[in-house]
């Protein structure tokens, strides 16, 4: 009977483990056993919360199917680069990477901002997965799981991937290039370090803050591998990353016949960030218009060569700028420190330094947005903290400390945005991981220390959400009004145009440009006595506002009433002598009143400046047909 009974114990015994390896726990613990289901679960979880994502924004934002301020130019960029145009016509003057990445999505699946968003989404998941990666190879695997899925649903990288900007094809690149240079340097592997040069050089072509971390590479190689293999390491990096920047520069010399390693507008931005009176963030320099083709481009090359005195070449107005700003470093050393300092708290400040697009403003058109806990007032002191609880482990970590420290400061350098600072969030994960995995593992061990840490963490996530949450309350939605209104005139959707230029006026009726933009959507849709009352407010704003006086001048030409038109017309020649459309409809009023000598006067001054003006010939001929 006992061996029956035993064996009939045994056959029990099997049968209940039998049920536990068909349970949910035998399941998750080979799961967890898994590095590739572990990520396969953290790449699944970033599409689903993604695609929810997706959703809202095609059914809530405004801005979904417009595109605004740097997503118009590298829109149109593509656009050329598609039709055939490989070489554009000038050298570089945003950076080129994401402008051909739009046309490789437009020519490979469709030109739609929809498929490049699903694109960017999918990014997006694999940015996940390498968070996930990466914290496998320098952390132990509960600290990178929890990086990997809290990389998955962390909210600024789903508002970025929504926007047709660079940015999040800029993290992806960036945090490539780490993990295959730690790949690499683990393993002594010369062709993976060669990838990650060139994932690095294509991200500095995205995001060229990012040539700052190029010595983190550089170092990491010498100080982590034997010495045989140091020499062949660093090579294969320096080589790999050229190529892209070799490519940059070489399109730069065909455009413009000049050596131009990246872009054109590094000494702007640089003067943006580094001059007295400099905020820390995006603002326009005194006496340029606050828009990016002016900043870039026309108006930054008008004031270098006014002062300067001759014409100049692209990289000549970029040395310029670069020298100005050097100018008040120098000369005021004291100022530009204070100055460095208040942009490291920028930097440090969990709130989202709007450029482009308000992150604030557009937390209202999706709930995954406004989650507290996937924000960056969260994650940050958790952050701070791991890399200080890290720093014991710094030889090993060489590279992630290097990366973020030095993109830091390239950052810090010009000036700080949301969009600039998220390229480095990636490693602010993995560090915040840490931190939580560090909790958990000394949590008996080192009872005592772990509370004060815990402690302390919880003052700065009172200090972190505060701070946050106050900011965002007081964030005013203006620009971001006025970005709508300006995409729809441009786009010739005129009701919508007058709809957000108004809401922007209501929310700050000082914004001059505001007043002007709707005062050119009512002109389009024949609202003249509207349309002048706008452009009346934009000259009380700003008296020496050009356009808006002939504007004005030419309302009141519309509307017949002759006198007013010349009185407004002759100011804004006043103002400035080369106006051509003011001389154009000064010429008409005087026609209209029969003072045939000024019209014809004024006709000539049009010709002097335009001397292919069809319609100066045209009413000039006119006039001789008068006999005049």
């Amino acid at each position: 009977m006992a061996p029956r009974g035993s064996r009939k114990q045994a056959k029990g015994q099997a049968a209940r483990g039998t049920r536990s390896d068909r349970g949910p726990s035998r399941w998750l613990v080979k799961l967890w056993e898994s590095d590739v289901k572990l990520g396969a679960v953290i790449f699944g979880l970033a599409l689903l919360v993604r695609a929810v994502y997706a959703f809202h924004l095609m059914r809530n934002s405004p801005a979904a199917n417009i595109l605004i301020h740097d997503s118009a130019l590298f829109n149109h960029f593509a656009h050329q680069i598609l039709a055939g145009k490989l070489v554009l016509d000038r050298a570089f003057y945003l950076p080129p990477l994401y402008s051909y990445f739009l046309a490789l999505v437009y020519w490979a699946i469709r030109d739609s901002l929809q498929v490049v968003r699903m694109v960017q989404f999918l990014l997006g998941a694999l940015t996940a997965v390498l968070v996930f990666a990466l914290g496998r190879l320098l952390f132990s695997k509960r600290a990178a799981v929890i990086a990997g899925l809290y990389a998955a649903v962390y909210a600024p990288f789903l508002f970025f991937e929504g926007t047709l900007l660079g940015t999040s094809l800029e993290c992806f690149l960036l945090l490539l290039a780490v993990f295959l240079g730690v790949a690499g340097v683990q393993g002594g592997s010369w062709w993976l370090a060669a990838l990650s040069g060139i994932c690095l050089g294509l991200a500095a072509t995205g995001r060229p803050n990012a040539v700052t971390v190029v010595p983190a590479f550089l170092m990491a190689s010498w100080l982590l591998r034997a010495e045989g293999r140091r020499g062949l390491l660093v090579a294969a990096w320096v080589v790999g990353f050229a190529l892209p920047i070799g490519g940059t520069a070489l399109h730069n010399y065909l455009a413009e016949g000049q050596w131009i390693p990246l872009t054109t507008h590094g000494g702007i931005n640089f003067y943006i960030g580094n001059h007295r009176g400099a905020s820390g963030v995006w603002e326009a320099p005194e006496g340029i218009e606050p828009n990016v083709s002016a900043i870039n481009l026309e108006q930054a090359t008008q004031v270098a060569e006014a002062e300067v005195g001759r014409p100049l070449t692209a990289s000549e107005v970029s040395s310029f700028w670069y020298r100005k700003a050097f100018r008040f470093i120098f000369s005021r050393p004291h100022e530009w420190i204070l100055l460095m300092i208040k942009k490291s708290l920028l930097l440090l400040n969990p709130y989202e330094v709007p450029l482009n697009f308000q992150y604030a403003f557009h937390q209202q058109f999706s709930w995954l947005l406004r989650v507290p806990f996937t924000n960056l007032m969260f994650l940050l002191p958790f952050s701070l903290f791991g890399i200080a609880l890290a720093w014991p482990q710094k030889k090993s970590l060489v590279l992630l400390y290097l990366v973020v420290g030095l993109y830091a400061l390239g950052v810090v350098l010009f000036f700080v945005s949301d969009r600039y600072r998220l390229v480095m969030v990636p490693y602010l994960i993995l560090f915040g991981a840490y931190c939580v995995d560090w909790l958990i593992r000394e949590r008996n061990r080192r009872k005592a220390m772990v509370r004060r840490i815990a402690l302390g963490l919880g003052v700065a996530l009172v200090f972190s959400f505060w701070l946050a949450l106050r900011q965002t309350a007081r964030a005013n939605p203006a620009d971001e009004y006025y970005n709508l209104c300006v995409a729809h005139l441009n786009e010739g959707h005129v009701d919508e145009a007058i709809y957000w230029g108004r809401k922007a006026i209501l929310a700050d009726p000082s914004m001059e440009n505001a007043h002007y933009n709707v005062g050119v959507a009512l002109m389009k849709k024949g609202r003249y006595r509207e349309a002048l009352e706008a452009f009346q407010v934009v000259v009380r704003l700003d008296p020496t506002e050009v356009p808006a006086w002939g504007n004005i001048g030419g309302l009141y030409l519309q509307l017949g009433e002759v006198r007013q038109a010349t009185q407004n017309l002759l100011k804004a020649v006043e103002l400035d002598s080369t106006y051509l459309p003011a001389w154009l409809n000064l010429g008409l009023a005087y026609y209209h009143t029969g003072d045939y000598e000024a019209a014809r006067r004024a006709w000539e001054t049009a010709l002097r400046i335009d001397p292919a003006n069809e319609t100066a010939k045209r009413n000039l001929a006119a006039l001789e047909a008068l006999r005049y």
